[in-house]
């Protein structure tokens, strides 16, 4: 049985412009790119990046780190590792089992404490972060979003869908049912009025079964989205639900290893066919 193979980008990354959209039209394969409105034109990139910047990208840090959030209070020691620089350990993330240095751990820890918070809280502790590592709060130039005219210019390509991803990529299932509309059906219309044209396909932010729930979908077809992405790492079979849809998650992998990981869930797609 033949299969098809969509693309998918999330977030809205200026590299998705820059170095994706070449690509795909040098090749000829169409994408879809789900964009969290509240963050295009933004300066201060997405949480997960500035925490990685923080802890994983600066050479030298204090050994100890307080932060107080929502009234508590957490305390991670960095030890040797404050002093020494990162070196890249590839495909590291926090759904391994292992972590490398304390630095990560502390990554680790607070990355859990991070995805927990309302938006303010979070960016309250990223400030406080930065002070403490000395930082500005200023995204790097790889971890940009895109602006308003480059998502514009991005939607004209005739290969690119833009998707919709909420407004500031919450965890929608720890927000109140109007929170979650006001999420989900602001950031299509704010979307739809930028790129001019419908915006019809969703994908939830985190993507797992901890971040939305049916009250969640159940908002998304009402907003007048035809399909929804998890991130399920799994092929799309006939009868899927389509506001439930599985991907498989591409790593910063080279070609080989990009071609394994594919082979491996195409050949398992096929032994349960």
């Amino acid at each position: 049985m033949a299969g098809m193979t969509a693309v998918t980008f999330d977030d809205g990354y200026a590299d998705n412009l820059l170095v994706a959209k070449p690509i795909l039209e040098r090749c000829e394969v169409p994408a879809t790119m789900f964009v969290a409105s509240g963050y295009v034109g933004g300066s201060h990139g997405f949480w997960w990046d500035e925490l990685e910047r923080i802890l994983l990208g600066t050479t030298a840090l204090p050994r100890t780190l307080r932060l107080q959030v929502g009234g508590q209070v957490f305390r991670w020691s960095l030890g040797d590792d404050a002093d020494a620089p990162i070196e890249n350990v590839m495909n590291w993330h926090t759904g391994m089992q292992w972590t490398p240095t304390l630095r990560h751990q502390a990554y680790r820890s607070l990355h859990s404490v991070l995805y927990a918070l309302a938006p303010e809280q979070r960016e309250l502790a990223l400030d406080r972060l930065r002070q403490w590592a000395g930082l500005s709060g200023l995204a790097p130039p790889s971890h940009r979003t895109l602006t308003e005219d480059e998502l514009i210019e991005l939607s004209r390509s005739e290969l690119v869908e833009i998707g919709g991803h909420t407004i500031s990529h919450p965890a929608l299932c720890t927000l109140p049912l109007s929170s979650q509309e006001a999420q989900i059906a602001g950031g299509k219309r704010w979307l739809e009025e930028r790129v001019d044209r419908p915006v019809t396909s969703f994908a939830y932010p985190y993507g797992s079964l901890a971040s939305y729930d049916s009250r969640t979908i159940d908002v998304v077809r009402a907003a007048g989205f035809r399909c929804a992405c998890t991130t399920f790492a799994d092929i799309v079979r006939p009868g899927d639900d389509l506001y439930q849809l599985p991907r498989l998650l591409v790593r910063d992998w080279d070609g080989e290893e990009f071609e394994r990981q594919l082979s491996t869930h195409i050949n398992h797609w096929h032994e349960t066919t």
